[in-house]
């Protein structure tokens, strides 16, 4: 057969691990993708619905309010919360019924367009208004959506460190060692007894995309004044290792020891305040996902370890959903991924059509459900699912909708190989 971007060829897959599961045979489409205008075009294997001929969409599952499938439930809680069954993890809505998240970031709308959004996103079967969203104002519409809330602890804490140490701002490090950051925490913290009952909140995001790299990030610190917490944090951690010049192992190590300290102070607080919503993490990316220091050091103060998912074509060896959460011992959640035909900048794949963007998210998704340790996915953007005139992208809202539409039978279909 000729490959192009348009045609299906058959391609064996048994045997291939892929996120966790063992696929069956499968056909797979081909998508010509780059990662900027500058490169060139590659022909990437992707899998869409078209292309799994064992697969049968049926009825949808009934869903509870939030979502959730009515057909399996755990305990109720009143809030979201997080379950491992049958060695699957799930999210467990308010009601006790199983839940994925499949989401879109940034959705807002004016209070005259609220009513009209939340029916073309229920339409489409999205369940979550992720990061960035207008979350409470949508709970005037009719039919609610389950919604989260960013606090940019660690951003906001440093614009305000500057007033006490000059030194802020050097170098790619977060600054968990000051004593004045717990007491930030704890009054930072106070804001979230606004939401603290509302069923309808899924959790929170701590902070987005920080700077965590372990390249030289012991010496990072080092360069602080010796007055300063960060300097004196690095200096502590070296005697304890003997001193010397770092090496690798000393940055990994130290990595480790920050991202805890961090988490811990921001976790206590957090708990204390709102002991009913989830901590969904801090949105981890680039370099931080071949990081496992940061994933064992934030697991015990997380409820969902959450990840921007760039630079792959979908789950694979080079990107281990599977490894992430066996050394957090928590679920993850894809907190961004895109495709775009056009403009400049930002980490998505470029693709040539809408029906393109559309094969990659069944693609993405489709592994996304296929992996046992993932709870769902929030697309980045809703403002990028619209072309032209401010007009929906009929091909890629269809996409998203076949796939939303079937997150249920899809996991039970996966469940069973």
């Amino acid at each position: 057969m000729k490959s192009s971007n348009t045609s299906i060829k058959v391609v064996s897959i048994i045997g291939i691990l892929i996120g966790g599961a063992l696929c069956t045979l499968a056909y797979s489409d081909r998508v010509d993708v780059r990662s900027s205008p500058k490169d060139k075009w590659q022909a990437f294997e992707t899998r869409t619905l078209d292309t799994m001929p064992d697969f049968k969409p049926g009825v949808p599952v009934k869903l509870s309010k939030y979502g959730g499938r009515l057909d399996k439930k755990e305990k109720a809680t009143g809030f979201f919360h997080v379950v491992n069954r049958d060695g699957r993890w799930w999210m467990v809505d308010p009601d006790g019924c199983l839940f994925i998240s499949a989401g879109l970031n940034t959705v807002s709308a004016p209070d005259s367009d609220i009513q009209k959004t939340a029916a073309l996103l229920h339409e489409n079967g999205f369940n979550t208004l992720g990061c960035w969203s207008s979350g409470e104002l949508f709970r005037k519409a009719p039919a609610p959506f389950p919604y989260c809330l960013r606090w940019n602890f660690m951003l906001t804490y440093s614009n305000q460190r500057k007033q006490i140490y000059p030194g802020t701002g050097m170098g790619k490090v977060i600054y968990p060692f000051d004593p004045e950051f717990e007491t930030f925490c704890e009054a930072r913290s106070k804001e979230l007894d606004v939401t603290m009952n509302d069923p309808w909140l899924m959790g929170h995001f701590i902070d987005n995309e920080l700077p965590l790299d372990e390249d030289n990030i012991v010496n990072n610190y080092l360069k602080f004044p010796i007055s300063d917490p960060c300097h004196q944090a690095a200096a502590k951690f070296m005697k304890s290792r003997k001193g010397g010049k770092p090496q690798l192992g000393d940055n990994r190590e130290f990595l480790k020891l920050v991202v805890s300290v961090y988490y811990k102070k921001v976790y206590a607080a957090m708990k204390r305040h709102d002991p009913n919503h989830m901590l969904l993490g801090s949105r981890f990316y680039g370099k931080n996902l071949h990081t496992p220091s940061i994933f064992k050091a934030a697991g015990p103060y997380t409820d969902i370890v959450s990840v921007n998912y760039y630079h792959s074509w979908g789950p694979t060896k080079d990107h281990p959903l599977d490894e992430w959460a066996q050394l957090a011992g928590k679920p993850v959640l894809i907190t961004e991924w895109y495709a775009r035909t056009g403009g400049t900048g930002g980490a998505g794949w470029y693709v040539k059509t809408e029906a393109d963007r559309g094969k990659f998210y069944q693609h993405m998704a489709l592994g996304l459900l296929e992996n046992r340790n993932c709870v769902g996915w929030h697309w980045f953007k809703y403002p990028t699912m619209f072309i032209g005139d401010n007009q929906p992208s009929t091909e890629l809202f269809s996409a998203c909708k076949a796939i939303n539409t079937q997150l249920y039978p899809l996991t039970d279909f996966f469940g069973k190989r």
